[in-house]
């Protein structure tokens, strides 16, 4: 999802909880240079994956620890399993700071719930081909906006310069399988897994 964080002004960002999608998010930023703050709801559990990540750590319970870290941020990246009555998304909305959404792994994700009236939202973007082992670096996906901002994935768009191998893959995926197709195939597996 790289090409699609440049659709804000990233100098200092704000990252909501620190499990898998959390984690890689951080990591493609701080790679590219951006000031990332992490907030998550257990920061202890995570500690060890902040420090290898070299980025600051807050409780996300704290509302007087991280009003002032969001509203000092350009943007916020809440994971896809953050709810929507978080205080996260509440101070976003407050600060009016954008909000991006990076559901890349929402196919593996169950009930997740993303509020599209709130203010702060400003993208919702969705992964197909990381759900499908062999189409993982296709990058097949979708990108939603509130607003139309010219940025480079608007302008391949508009010159019609996509993938047709991608597309045809997506849209195979599309038609033959349903939007809980891992779940529904693999949530005991799942359930195992996370077990140990």
């Amino acid at each position: 999802m790289g090409p699609v964080l440049i659709t804000f002004d990233l100098e200092k960002v704000v990252v909501g909880g620190l499990g898998v999608t959390g984690s890689a998010i951080t990591a493609a930023l701080t790679a590219r240079g951006h000031q990332v703050v992490v907030l998550d709801d257990d920061p202890e559990s995570v500690a060890n994956i902040a420090e290898r990540l070299g980025v600051e750590l807050l409780d996300s319970k704290s509302a007087s620890q991280i009003r002032d870290v969001i509203s000092e941020a350009t943007s916020v990246v809440p994971s896809p399993g953050i709810p929507r009555h978080h205080q996260l998304h509440v101070l976003a909305d407050r600060a009016g700071v954008p909000v991006f959404i990076d559901a890349a792994y929402y196919s593996i994700a169950r009930n997740l719930e993303i509020d599209l009236t709130r203010p702060c939202i400003h993208t919702v973007a969705f992964s197909m081909s990381k759900a499908f082992h062999g189409t993982h670096r296709l990058r097949i996906g979708m990108r939603c906006k509130k607003e139309n901002i010219d940025d480079p994935v608007d302008f391949f768009n508009e010159i019609e310069m996509v993938s047709k191998i991608s597309a045809g893959v997506g849209l195979e995926i599309c038609d033959n399988f349903t939007t809980d197709y891992n779940q529904d195939k693999y949530r005991e597996k799942q359930i195992l897994v996370c077990k140990d």
